[in-house]
C-alpha cells in the first residue's frame, strides 16, 4: 500500500490527540527516526534538501505547530 498524504494526516492526528509525546515520532513508521519522507516534508512545507525529521530540523514545538497548521489548511480537522 502507497503511503498518502491523507494516510499522513490521518496518523498526525491519532499521534497529537493520543500520545503523550509525539517528539521525534515518524508518523509513517510510529517509532523514532532521524530521517524523514517526501510526504511529510511536503506536508508542512520543509525544503526537499532537509533530509532530517522535522522534529530534529525546525525543533518539536515549531514542528508541531507548523503540522497543526497544515492540518487547518488542507482540511483534515474539519
Amino acid at each position: 500500500m502507497k503511503y498518502t498524504e491523507k494516510q499522513h494526516a490521518k496518523n498526525l492526528i491519532n499521534m497529537l490527540e493520543n500520545s503523550r509525546s509525539v517528539e521525534f515520532q515518524c508518523p509513517a513508521a510510529y517509532r523514532r527516526t532521524y530521517d524523514t519522507c517526501s510526504i511529510c516534508r511536503n506536508f508542512i512545507s520543509l525544503s526537499p534538501l532537509v533530509k532530517l525529521c522535522p522534529c530534529y530540523a525546525l525543533k518539536c514545538k515549531k514542528a508541531i505547530k507548523r503540522t497543526w497548521l497544515a492540518l487547518e489548511e488542507k482540511g483534515y480537522l474539519d
